[in-house]
């Protein structure tokens, strides 16, 4: 279980991470501000049940259902930082936009707007629906691994 939980505070650490970077990059370009603060909202979203779900892991952990738990979980894991390290990507493409060539204190050329809106708004729209669809998976695990608890108490 410690190795299970180092590993969901890792990546709620990471999440923390990208999410102050996320609302750096917000106020350097304003032009992609409105999606780039709505997918920190979602990661923000997801760390909140992130921790909820660590919490309810080791609630249960002397469950019968405890090591497929921790599979589900670990496959959980492994997709959340595939969808961080995207994200980053994305957003390192957005900050070279804006200290690139055209980018002078904040403002951002017509051709990197053109690239934002071709190429990193529906990456970033995509992946904050992947998101959204993750943290919908977690709050499922947790609300039935509440109900295996609760029922492991009575019996």
């Amino acid at each position: 279980m410690a190795d299970l939980a180092v590993s969901i505070l890792g990546i709620v650490s990471t999440g923390t991470k990208i999410t102050l970077i996320l609302a750096q990059l917000a106020s350097d370009v304003s032009s992609a501000s409105k999606e780039i603060k709505l997918i920190g909202s979602e990661i923000r979203g997801s760390l909140t049940v992130l921790k909820t779900l660590a919490e309810v892991l080791k609630m249960v952990e002397e469950s019968p259902y405890f090591a497929h738990c921790i599979e589900v979980t670990k496959d959980m894991i492994a997709a959340s930082l595939q969808m961080f390290t995207e994200i980053l990507d994305a957003t390192k493409d957005l900050e070279d936009m804006v200290k690139g060539k055209e980018g002078k204190d904040g403002k951002v050329g017509i051709m990197s707007r053109f690239q934002w809106a071709i190429f990193q708004r529906p990456k970033l729209l995509v992946l904050r629906a992947a998101i959204e669809a993750y943290k919908s998976n977690l709050a499922l695990m947790i609300g039935t691994l509440s109900t295996v608890e609760k029922v492991g108490r009575r019996t």
